[in-house]
């Protein structure tokens, strides 16, 4: 009844779908990386400042944007406190309308390793914005970057002055939400760098970076000294936000900032849009300062261009895995699927914390999917195990002997099993006279209510119905179920047959009908039992010498003149007063059998 075929078909289509990847698939995979960052320790990063330009700034110079002097004299400011490369992750695209475009110049010229932002733009514009060569190694970059037909640029005399432009665009994922930044773009023909790489470049002087190629596309971009950094296909590097930053208000002082990088941004409310992240929405230049830290402190995350493949390659081997668990006893899956799935969560977050994504998500999921798969077929076998049971039993076992046998289908031993227990036979009296007195329906009727009085008797005495042969009945005791004192049950069951049936004649006799008597043989001894007919139609019965020694016993009740005949072995171990006939002679036996019957005093 399990049903490999259908664990591997639902595997099949598990695969399948992961290897599609449709966005369903990467939506839960980029949550799950979500909950990863949710669950990450903060760490201060120290060598990295923030000076905003928030409420309390503009309170006290006026609306943005500012007058470019402002920004001259928070550049020389800045400097003047020690600061390290500054980047302006604001842009200055139209004239100032104040006529400061000189005043600003003139501060970008004078302060060295100052580096502009500029964006990538959907729309071409007139002139190339600034950029720095490109050593690329493995391939065209241009096939894998994220490619743009323009930029928007910062007025040409402050490009001019400045020592670096860099792109501040983001690359939100399907969900739009912000989780990594490309550390360079396509516009145009030519490639321009992110503006955290130009910030790193300019710090160091190199006149270019590196950046290499395989066949997943871009793995990795270099700023000597640093060490190369790992990116995806895209060239984009994934963000690990669990940082905080010294921050400083623009018109505060400035002296935190000696010895670092400084970023400056914009927080005023409703100046500069929120961005959202892993873990809420931050401020546009916050995504930017996190991808700066990764680069020079060697602390984002790294997920190998080949991660999915891995993935996807690993994946039929834990769904084999979790459907073999689903086989185990029923005591042992629960505790060990829970080991498992807590392993691949575990270490899913054990590599996170080593700065590796590995995504336990879809693993998860399908897991679960092929292990409720599993254990429906599980719960299937055994409800269809236990609809068999019921149908087959139903109307041979007392309802509570249905139950056990449902609950516990071990205890059926099917298939032939040789055991000891006491056979019970009836036979009506009389049938002939009854059927030629009465109309059939009637026979049919008073037929019924005494095989039903046998077979009632019979399931409330433990044993089980076998079968109705026209008249006759045939009841098992100490089968299918193991029965203690199966002998006495038996003959318990032989009196109260007697005993209803006797009411049942006074209620023919009332009604007019002839009067009908109950033959009851008894033996006990070893039988073949179990399923017994041809592969496509079978039943559960006996086969033995000592049942049809009961089946003669019923027989020769009348001859014997007595309602109950008894073997000796049942006899044998009899708590009823009973008392022992001549023997008689049976058919298929060599020498005459022992019978008894139930003396009067034990009578019905």
């Amino acid at each position: 009844m399990f049903s490999w075929k259908a664990v591997l078909f639902t595997g099949l289509i598990l695969i399948g779908i992961r290897a599609l990847d449709p966005y369903p698939v990467e939506v839960i995979r980029l949550k799950g990386f979500d909950w990863l960052q949710q669950a990450d320790t903060p760490v201060h990063v120290k060598d990295i400042a923030l000076v905003n330009i928030g409420e309390r700034s503009l309170a006290e110079k006026g609306q943005w944007p500012w007058p470019r002097k402002y920004i001259s004299e928070l550049i020389d400011d800045l400097r003047a406190n020690g600061a390290g490369v500054i980047g302006m992750a604001i842009m200055f695209p139209e004239p100032d309308r104040f006529g400061g475009d000189a005043d600003l110049a003139d501060a970008l010229s004078r302060n060295p390793a100052v580096v502009l932002g500029q964006t990538a733009s959907s729309r071409s514009i007139q002139g190339a914005a600034p950029h720095v060569g490109t050593a690329v190694m493995g391939g065209n970059a241009q096939d894998h970057l994220f490619k743009y037909p323009g930029a928007t640029r910062n007025l040409t005399v402050l490009e001019e002055s400045a020592d670096g432009a860099g792109m501040l665009s983001s690359a939100p994922e399907i969900d739009g939400v912000l989780r990594r930044l490309p550390l360079a773009v396509s516009v145009g023909d030519k490639v321009y760098p992110s503006f955290a790489l130009e910030l790193v470049r300019v710090a160091t002087g190199e006149p270019s970076y590196q950046m290499k190629i395989d066949e997943s596309g871009i793995s990795a971009v270099r700023i000597p000294p640093y060490a190369p950094f790992s990116t995806d296909g895209n060239g984009r590097v994934w963000l690990r936000w669990n940082k905080t930053f010294q921050e400083v208000e623009a018109i505060d002082d400035l002296s935190a900032v000696r010895d670092k990088w400084v970023v400056i941004g914009v927080t005023a409310e409703g100046v500069s849009p929120l961005v959202p992240t892993p873990v809420g929405l931050k401020d546009a230049h916050i995504p930017l300062v996190t991808l700066l830290s990764a680069l020079i402190n060697e602390d984002g995350l790294v997920r190998s261009n080949q991660a999915n493949s891995l993935e996807i390659v690993a994946l039929p081997l834990l769904l084999l895995l979790v459907a073999y668990l689903a086989r185990l006893p029923i005591k042992f899956v629960l505790p060990t699927f829970i080991i498992l799935i807590g392993g691949i969560g575990g270490g899913s977050y054990y590599a996170f914390t080593k700065a590796y994504l590995v995504d336990a998500s879809y693993p998860l999921l399908a897991a679960l999917i092929v292990f409720a798969h599993c254990l429906f077929n599980q719960f299937y076998k055994e409800f269809v195990l236990r609809q068999q049971i019921k149908k087959q039993f139903e109307h041979y076992l007392d309802p509570r002997q249905v139950k056990r046998l449902q609950e516990q289908p071990e205890l059926l031993r099917l298939g032939g099993d040789r055991r000891r227990a006491t056979y019970l036979f009836t036979d009506v009296r009389g049938f002939t006279s009854l059927s030629e007195a009465l109309e059939p329906p009637q026979v049919v009727e008073v037929m019924n209510k005494a095989l039903t009085i046998q077979a009632d008797c019979v399931k409330e005495a433990g044993g089980m119905v076998d079968k109705f042969i026209g008249d006759a009945m045939m009841g098992v005791f100490n089968a299918p179920l193991d029965q203690d004192d199966h002998e006495n049950a038996a003959i318990d069951c032989a009196i109260e047959i007697q005993r209803q049936m006797e009411e049942l004649r006074h209620e023919m006799k009332s009604q007019g009908f002839p009067e009908v008597a109950i033959g009851v043989g008894i033996n006990t001894g070893d039988a073949v039992i179990g399923n017994m007919g041809s592969s496509t139609r079978f039943e559960y019965t006996c086969i033995g010498d000592s049942v049809n020694t009961a089946a003669r016993m019923e027989s020769a009740t009348k001859e014997a003149g007595v309602d109950i005949l008894i073997g000796a072995p049942t006899a044998e171990v009899s708590r009823h007063e009973l008392k022992e006939l001549e023997p008689m002679a049976f058919k298929g036996k060599a020498a005459p059998v022992r019978v008894f019957t139930l003396r009067i005093a034990d009578g019905i």
